[in-house]
This record gives structure tokens, C-alpha cells and sequence, in this order.
């Protein structure tokens, strides 16, 4: 009796063990050898597509309402403007299809609005190793 419970418990444990293994191997897939295939249906790659995404305008929202104390001001639900930035991938860097103006003309107007200079967001934004979320010193 014990010998049929060990020998359920260890193919349980095997089957997951298997089905995490797939998994596993299919986001590798996913992550390493196709980022750079075109996604069917759009001229763009996977890396492209989530880049994309990402610029995107994100709005957190806990879905409550608003929370305000005693004297009406507000607890929380305040309104943060943020850029958020992603590291250059090599490639990105190397084929370059805008002009200089082109590329410069909305980075001085996001350093414009986000209160700093154009060249400390140069300096941040090719300096990033990993994604960075930046508020916004101006509301």
C-alpha cells in the first residue's frame, strides 16, 4: 500500500515537473530565437511590438475611488505623470533610420516637459541598463 502512495506521489511529480520543463523551454523559444521574426499579420518584430506597447500611455487606477480624510484633502489617488524608459537594444543603436533632428526634436520637448535638461536625459536615457520609471518634476 505504501509502495502504490510513493509510486503516485513520485509520477505526479514527474508530470509537473515535465509541464513546467515545456513551459520553461517555450519562453526561452519565445524570448531568445523568436524576438527577431516578424510577428504574422504586421511588419514588425516581437521586440519591436513590445517596444510599441510599452510606449503606450499606462493609468493605474485601484478602482475604490477617491480617499479623502476629515478636511476633504485627498488620501490617496494623486495624479503622477511619469516617462517611462527601456533600455536600447544593440541593434536599435546600430540602424539608425532617423535624422539627428528627428530624434532630437521629441527628446528636448520630453526634457522641456519633464524639467530637466536635455543632455541629463541623454546621459540617463543611453546610460540604462534596466527599464526606468522617471516622474515628472512639473505636474
Amino acid at each position: 500500500m505504501r509502495n502504490i502512495k510513493h509510486r503516485r506521489v513520485f509520477s505526479g511529480l514527474l508530470i509537473l515537473s515535465a509541464a513546467v520543463a515545456v513551459l520553461i523551454l517555450r519562453l526561452a523559444w519565445v524570448q531568445l530565437i523568436m524576438k527577431e521574426q516578424t510577428v504574422p499579420g504586421t511588419k514588425y518584430t516581437l521586440a519591436k511590438m513590445a517596444e510599441i506597447q510599452s510606449e503606450r500611455e499606462t493609468v493605474l487606477d485601484s478602482g475604490r475611488g477617491r480617499l479623502y480624510d476629515r478636511k476633504n484633502q485627498p488620501l490617496a489617488g494623486e495624479t503622477i505623470w511619469a516617462a517611462a524608459f527601456f533600455p536600447q537594444e544593440e541593434m536599435a543603436k546600430k540602424s539608425v533610420t532617423k535624422s539627428v533632428y528627428e530624434e532630437a526634436k521629441p527628446m528636448h520637448r520630453l526634457a522641456e516637459i519633464m524639467g530637466v535638461s536635455y543632455e541629463q536625459l541623454l546621459n540617463k536615457r543611453s546610460s540604462l541598463k534596466e527599464p526606468l520609471l522617471w516622474p515628472s518634476s512639473v505636474g
